[in-house]
């Protein structure tokens, strides 16, 4: 007799496991459930929200985005944020900043190739991806080459683990409850966001 358990049944058990198995470890496994269902559209950082620097700006807005952004890495685009010529590891570029002025052609000496990934690719398989290329960082586009978004292996993780660093400046931590039990939330969260926080 077969006694395997199907992946339904396995999920159950962990699901009724509240007694041997704590919350935190039960919330990974369950997401590792996920993990076929999962595309990097649904983790990735959508194009709106990229923070990105465009060679067709002017030095002080260089500057200005250099001293001010959150990541380590950014798109780096000229004129249209579909033209992505390179990505800017930041803290190499930091020298930039103790130049009395520096160009364009300043910074497309500090770019790194970008990597694109197709919209839709499966969350496990980016993570291959990922560990073959020893990359961290990938732009998702569609089949016409439309940048998507943005996804790191942090993301990824994140997905499976839950938050791992501080949160990023401007984003809430959670919704906020008034007396009658209603909330607003920013209109461009994801629905696996905020499931997740609820």
């Amino acid at each position: 007799k077969d006694n395997a358990l199907s992946q339904e049944e396995l999920r159950n058990v962990v699901v009724e496991s509240s007694k041997l198995v704590p919350s935190k470890h039960r919330s990974i496994l369950l997401n590792l459930f996920d993990l076929e269902n999962i595309t990097v559209d649904d983790v990735m950082v959508p194009r709106q929200r990229i923070e990105a620097i465009d060679l067709a700006s002017d030095e002080d807005t260089w500057r200005e985005q250099l001293r001010t952004c959150y990541h380590n890495k950014l798109p780096v685009f000229e004129r249209e944020i579909n033209h992505i010529v390179g990505i800017l590891h930041v803290r190499q570029a930091l020298t930039l900043l103790h130049r009395d002025s520096f160009s364009a052609e300043d910074i497309r000496e500090h770019l790194s190739q970008p990597y694109f990934v197709p919209s839709g690719t499966p969350v496990f398989t980016q993570l291959q991806f990922f560990q073959e290329r020893k990359q961290r960082f990938a732009l998702v586009v569609d089949e016409y080459g439309e940048l998507q978004g943005l996804v790191t292996l942090a993301d990824i993780i994140e997905e499976f683990v839950g938050e791992m660093t501080t949160s990023v400046p401007g984003r809430d931590d959670g919704p906020l409850w008034d007396p009658s039990g209603r909330t607003r939330v920013e209109g461009s969260s994801s629905l696996r966001e905020l499931n997740r926080r609820l």
